[in-house]
């Protein structure tokens, strides 16, 4: 029996498929050697592997913590170029210079944002002002005329 061993192995090989097979082929030849390969303890079969969803959840956490290091090192790095002081080299961390020309722009736009409207408003008379005085018409007068001609309409 020990001699036919070796080919009935490889014929164990060529015809496996299944595992419903290799337990046909256990049956018939009640080979112990054979049975014994696929024996586990109390002959229970455990599936090992394949994800779980804590496995996912960890995946999942050290992800967005290694994106989070990244993110507080970029940001660190911004904030030393741009804040710390120029010992080294005179043209690095000057952001409060930029900081205060823009607080300087800001405040000049809401003055022109007030202001502009007012100065239209005022530029505006004048150029009736002068229109008129080229006309050779008072403008208070005109202004009277046209009243009372609306209110005899």
């Amino acid at each position: 029996m020990s001699d036919s061993l070796p080919s009935s192995v490889d014929h164990i090989k060529e015809s496996l498929e299944t595992f419903q097979d290799l337990n046909n082929i256990i049956n018939e030849a009640r080979d112990p050697r054979l049975a014994a390969l696929l024996r586990t303890k109390n002959n229970n079969i455990e599936q090992k592997g394949g994800l779980t969803i804590i496995s996912v959840f960890q995946a999942c956490i050290n992800v967005v913590f290694q994106v989070l290091i990244a993110i507080v090192k970029f940001i660190y790095g911004i904030f030393k170029e741009l804040f710390f002081l120029p010992w080294k080299q005179s043209n690095r961390a000057l952001f409060w210079k930029y900081l205060w020309f823009c607080i300087k722009c800001g405040f000049y736009l809401c003055i022109f944002a007030v202001a502009g409207p007012i100065f239209i408003v005022i530029g505006i008379f004048m150029i009736y002002r002068k229109l008129l005085d080229k006309m050779g018409v008072d403008g208070p007068q005109l202004i009277r005329q046209r009243l009372t001609e609306a209110r005899e309409l």
